[in-house]
């Protein structure tokens, strides 16, 4: 019998798997080194209390907790999940463990990614600290960072279901509830990522039958997962409504002397003036900053072996979208559509400070 040919990514599988494994513990490795340094003190016993960063000694499950009040379900259901965590562990704990757990899964996620241990923890260092996640980090946005975190894993997990490779669909259903559990930004980000990822070619993709009924299978699981907040929205419609007024005041805005866009595609750029890094102000260090992220995307797109690879490209074109998404509100006349979108539809204000 003639062997057929060698697909991309289809090696063998212990061996696949084992190399993912450890490229997935060093990238932790990195990520939790990085965390403790990031937090430091912020570990100590007690609460930190800053801006969107409120956790309390005890969050009890109600209206608000689980969306019921009538009130924009922003924080359903990640304060649910605390109020449930925090019945096993005091809620300090929880909310240092959930920090750490940021930097430990998307070091390890972006880690799994990579072809080399090397890159696997140069990939753990750029995903752990950046612009994005130091901002976020500083205003308080913890679920965001989670929903981030749990990216990679979402990506990989949606080519092995594109792939058809064992145990793909339940991964990807997995990770799916996991970003839901983060919160609608989170979520809505993650649905977007996985639905690129399997609508991008691979070699070892199936035919358009198969992949349709996996982009059947996500749509229905991203549904069924999402209702603790979009059910709320729906049936709250006619309560407390997000005000339209927060499309202007959650745009984009120019962190850096590269203006709006180079802010952005240097991951800052967000809204509130008072979390920003004074580091990124000088001019010689934002200019640096834009010349690595293109050259990296230039090395990258060159290399044959990086669009052979199962993931990268659909997490190429899905950050290319997200990159758009997040400059909308800064576009001019797109306020209009967006304040009708918060104003009209159920459930779009949820997301509004993305």
């Amino acid at each position: 019998m003639t062997p057929g040919p060698i697909t991309p990514g289809l090696m063998s599988r212990g061996r696949g798997t084992r190399g993912r494994t450890a490229r997935g513990r060093i990238g932790a490795l990195v990520g939790l080194a990085i965390g403790l340094l990031v937090l430091g003190p912020a570990l100590a016993p007690g609460y930190l209390l800053f801006y969107d960063m409120v956790f309390v000694p005890h969050l009890a499950l109600g209206g608000r907790t689980l969306g019921l009040d009538g009130a924009v379900p922003r924080a359903v259901p990640t304060d649910a999940v605390v109020a449930v965590l925090s019945t096993v562990a005091p809620g300090w704990v929880v909310q240092k463990l959930l920090l750490l757990l940021v930097f430990v899964g998307a070091g390890s996620g972006v880690g799994r990614l990579m072809g080399t241990c090397t890159g696997a923890a140069v990939a753990a260092v750029a995903a752990c600290w950046n612009p994005y996640v130091g901002e976020r980090l500083a205003i308080g946005h913890w679920s965001f960072l989670l929903g981030y975190a749990a990216l990679p894993w979402l990506a990989a997990a949606a080519a092995d279901c594109r792939d058809g490779r064992p145990r793909g669909r339940s991964r990807m259903a997995w990770w799916l509830l996991l970003c839901a559990l983060t919160g609608s930004t989170g979520s809505v980000i993650g649905i977007l990522v996985a639905l690129v990822v399997l609508g991008c070619p691979s070699p070892a993709s199936r035919g358009p039958r198969r992949r349709a009924s996996d982009v059947l299978l996500l749509a229905v699981t991203a549904l069924v997962v999402n209702a603790p907040w979009w059910v709320p929205s729906l049936a709250g419609a006619g309560a407390q409504r997000s005000d339209p007024a927060g499309v202007a005041a959650f745009a984009a805005r120019a962190d850096s002397p590269l203006g709006v866009v180079g802010s952005v595609v240097t991951l800052g750029g967000i809204w509130n003036q008072g979390v920003w890094f004074a580091g990124r102000a000088d001019h010689l260090v934002a200019w640096v900053t834009l010349a690595t992220v293109l050259l990296v995307l230039v090395v990258a797109l060159g290399q044959r072996r990086w669009w052979a690879h199962p993931v990268l490209p659909g997490v190429l074109v899905a950050g290319v979208l997200c990159l758009v998404l997040s400059l909308a509100g800064a576009v001019p006349g797109s306020e209009p559509v967006l304040r009708g979108l918060v104003e009209h539809v159920p459930g779009a204000g949820c997301c509004a400070t993305a």
